[in-house]
C-alpha cells in the first residue's frame, strides 16, 4: 500500500509542475526574473519532497520505483495518466464554467491551473484541506473577486458525487 501512495504522490507532483512551471513563465516577457526563479524554485521543491519521501522510508528507494515503472503494464500505466489528466481538466473545467456564470472571463489553461493547484494542494495537505483554497488563490490572483472564487470552489465541492 505504501508503494501505491508513494507513485501517486510522485505522479501528483509531475502533473502539477506539467501544468504550473507554464503559467509562471506566461506572459508577455519571458525573461522576467520573477517568473524564472518561482519556475526554478517550483521544480527544485518538488524535486526535494519526492527525496523526502523516498529517503524516509526504508524499504523503498528510486530504483525500486524505477523497476516498478519498468515492469508495469504500459498500457495501464498509460491510462492511468490519462485519467490524471481528465481528472485535473475536468476540475478546472468546472471552476471556469462557474466562473464564466458569475461573469468572469478565464481560459481553459488557466482552469487546468485552478484544477492542478486543487488536485496537489488536496494531495499533500491533511484531510484534503488544501486544495479549495489554492484553487481560489490563483482565480483570486487572475482577477476573480474572493467571493467568486469560493462559491465556484464551495460549489465544485457540492456537486462531487
Amino acid at each position: 500500500m505504501i508503494k501505491l501512495y508513494i507513485f501517486s504522490t510522485i505522479n501528483w507532483y509531475g502533473v502539477f509542475l506539467l501544468f504550473t512551471v507554464p503559467v509562471f513563465l506566461r506572459g508577455t516577457d519571458l525573461m522576467d526574473r520573477k517568473k524564472i526563479f518561482w519556475a526554478i524554485a517550483s521544480v527544485f521543491i518538488a524535486i526535494l519532497s519526492i527525496w523526502a519521501v523516498v529517503s524516509q522510508s526504508k524499504h523503498f528507494s528510486f530504483e525500486i520505483l524505477m523497476s516498478f515503472i519498468r515492469n508495469a503494464n504500459k498500457g495501464w500505466l498509460f491510462m492511468s495518466f490519462v485519467c490524471t489528466f481528465g481528472f485535473i481538466w475536468f476540475e478546472g473545467f468546472a471552476l471556469v464554467r462557474m466562473a464564466r456564470h458569475f461573469g468572469y472571463k478565464t481560459s481553459s489553461i488557466d482552469g487546468t491551473v485552478y484544477g492542478g493547484a486543487d488536485v496537489y494542494f488536496s494531495a499533500i495537505t491533511p484531510s484534503a484541506s488544501g486544495g479549495q483554497p489554492a484553487s481560489a488563490y490563483f482565480m483570486i490572483r487572475d482577477g476573480i473577486p474572493g467571493y467568486a472564487a469560493t462559491v465556484a470552489t464551495l460549489l465544485c465541492i457540492h456537486f462531487h458525487f
